[in-house]
C-alpha cells in the first residue's frame, strides 16, 4: 500500500522514490474522503515492465501517419491513443480509401475501452475516415440543401465537395453491389440538383448534369436498374437532349418489365439504345 494519501484519478500514475526512479504504478484504493484516497494499493514497477511493457504501443506508431495500418494489431488502445491516431489521419487531407484503412479505423475504435472518454472523442467510423461514408454523407447533405431550398452558395459548396471527393475516392475495394449502390446514390442526388431550372443558369453548376450521368452510368454498367435509367432520361430532357432522353426512358421501361423478352417482342434494339445513351454522356450536353 501507498503510505501517503493520493488523489482520486491517479490510477496508472507513477510512484517515485527519493532518487526519482519509478518504483510502482498506483492502482486502486478503498477508503476515500473527498477526492483523497487513504488506503491506496500499487503495482510494483517490475511487474508492470515484465507483463505490460510488450503491450504498450510505440510512440513512433501513434505519431505516424501510417499508424492506421498497424493499430489493428495493437492489443489495446485508449481514447487518448485514438485521438493521436485520428489527428494524423485528419491532417493527411484525404479520406481513407483502402479496405485495410477503413477496417482499421473501425477496429481501432472498438479497442477504445478507457472509461475516461474526452468530450471531443468520436465513437463512430464516420467521415472523413472512409471515402464511402464521406460520399454518402455529402449526398445526404445535398438532398437536405435541395429540400430546404438552401442559399445557392451553400449548395454550390456541397456540390463541389461531393464532386471533389468522388474524383479522389478509390472505390475499387468495394464489392460490385456496394459500388452500384454508391454510384446510384451519388448520381441521383446530383441529378436532383441538375434538373432545377436555376442550376442551368449558374456557371458553377453547369457540369452537374454531366457529372450525374457519368456516375449513374458507372452503376448501370454493374447492374441495370429502371430508376437509374429514368433519372438519366430526366437529366437528358432538362438538357434538351431529346434522343438520349427517349433512349434512357425506354431502357427504364424495358428494365422494369417483368417480361424477360419484352425488347424482342417490341422489336427494340436495346443495345443500340445503350450506345445512344453512352455516346451522349461522352459527348456532353
Amino acid at each position: 500500500q501507498v503510505q501517503v494519501p493520493i488523489t482520486t484519478g491517479y490510477s496508472g500514475g507513477p510512484l517515485v522514490n527519493t532518487s526519482g526512479n519509478i518504483v510502482a504504478i498506483a492502482s486502486w484504493g478503498d477508503i476515500t474522503s473527498g477526492n483523497q484516497v487513504f488506503r491506496a494499493s500499487y503495482t510494483p514497477a517490475q511487474y508492470v515492465l515484465h507483463y505490460f511493457l510488450p503491450l504498450a504501443p510505440s510512440p513512433s506508431i501513434l505519431n505516424s501517419s501510417t499508424g492506421c495500418t498497424v493499430a489493428s494489431s495493437l492489443p489495446v488502445l485508449t481514447a487518448f491513443d485514438w485521438s493521436e491516431l485520428s489527428q494524423q489521419w485528419l491532417s493527411g487531407g484525404s479520406s481513407l480509401s483502402s479496405p485495410l484503412q477503413c477496417s482499421c479505423c473501425c477496429q481501432s475504435l472498438d479497442k477504445v475501452k478507457n472509461y475516461v472518454i474526452p468530450a471531443s472523442f468520436s465513437s463512430s467510423c464516420a467521415p472523413p475516415f472512409c471515402a464511402q461514408k464521406q460520399l454518402y454523407g455529402l449526398a445526404n447533405a445535398m438532398d437536405v440543401a435541395i429540400a430546404a431550398a438552401a442559399p445557392a452558395e451553400q449548395t454550390i459548396k456541397i456540390y463541389q465537395a461531393l464532386a471533389t471527393a468522388y474524383q479522389k475516392a478509390n472505390l475499387s475495394y468495394l464489392d460490385p453491389s456496394d459500388q452500384k449502390s454508391l454510384f446510384t446514390r451519388v448520381g441521383t442526388s446530383v441529378a436532383r440538383l441538375a434538373v432545377i431550372p436555376a442550376s442551368k443558369a449558374n456557371t458553377s453548376l453547369a457540369g452537374a448534369g454531366g457529372f450525374a450521368l457519368a456516375v449513374l452510368q458507372r452503376g448501370q454498367q454493374i447492374q441495370e436498374t429502371p430508376d437509374a435509367y429514368k433519372t438519366m432520361g430526366t437529366i437528358f430532357s432538362a438538357q434538351g437532349d431529346v434522343a438520349p432522353s427517349i433512349a434512357a426512358t425506354v431502357l427504364g421501361a424495358i428494365t422494369a418489365s417483368s417480361e424477360p423478352n419484352v425488347a424482342q417482342q417490341l422489336h427494340i434494339d436495346a443495345d443500340a439504345l445503350r450506345i445512344s445513351v453512352s455516346n451522349a454522356i461522352t459527348a456532353g450536353p
